[in-house]
């Protein structure tokens, strides 16, 4: 499993780096990824093999936003971080058999 592309094209601030969050879907068998600045969950199998994206826009903000330049200041990372959206965890629910 690899980082989303969205990861290689920007620059975002340390708090999302080496995060992400995943659930397991025991009827499917499959694992979903979701990571802090993608607008995508990330369905793989067993292995790790991508096998699908799904769209999980957020209705509260439209993009994740990236940082203009890197900066070594970790003051600057957080203040970034808590003044824009980002994504957290997944849950499976297999009564309801529903995400959050």
């Amino acid at each position: 499993m690899h980082y989303p592309q969205v990861y290689c094209d920007n620059i975002y601030p340390v708090q999302y780096i080496g995060v992400y969050f995943r659930t397991f879907n025991a009827d499917t068998k499959r694992f979903i990824y979701s990571f802090p600045a993608d607008n995508n969950l990330l369905e793989t199998d067993l292995n790790g093999k991508l096998v699908r994206t799904h769209s999980a826009k957020s209705k509260s903000f439209d993009e994740v936003n990236s940082m203009a330049q890197q900066v070594q200041d970790p003051r600057k990372h957080y203040e970034h971080y808590i003044k824009n959206g980002s994504y957290e965890r997944i849950c499976y629910d297999k009564y309801r058999k529903l995400y959050y």
